[in-house]
Parts: structure tokens; C-alpha cells; sequence
């Protein structure tokens, strides 16, 4: 948080930038759908989608 805050003053790049928050939210993502279905969930890069593996 004291990073991003200090990134916004400086106008820097983050070190946690898009690329990683997209990373964790898709694992997130995929994660609360396993828990909920009970199937096992795989990513393909390509397309961007997510579907049961």
C-alpha cells in the first residue's frame, strides 16, 4: 500500500503493476470457482478464458 501511495506522489511505476494484479485476480477468480463447483479449473493463456480442466 505505502508503495502505491508513494507511486501516485512520483508518478512511478508500482512494483505489484497491471500485469500482476491481473495474474492474481485470474487465480482468484478461478480458485472461488473450483471452491463453488467442485471442478478443477484451467487457464488458457490464448483465448483468456477459464473452463473446467
Amino acid at each position: 500500500m505505502a508503495n502505491w501511495l508513494e507511486c501516485i506522489r512520483s508518478r512511478q511505476r508500482p512494483i505489484a503493476d497491471i500485469q500482476y494484479g491481473h495474474q492474481h485476480a485470474v487465480a482468484t477468480i478461478m480458485a472461488a470457482t473450483a471452491l463453488e463447483t467442485g471442478r478443477r479449473q484451467v487457464y488458457d493463456r490464448d483465448s483468456r478464458r477459464m473452463q473446467p480442466g
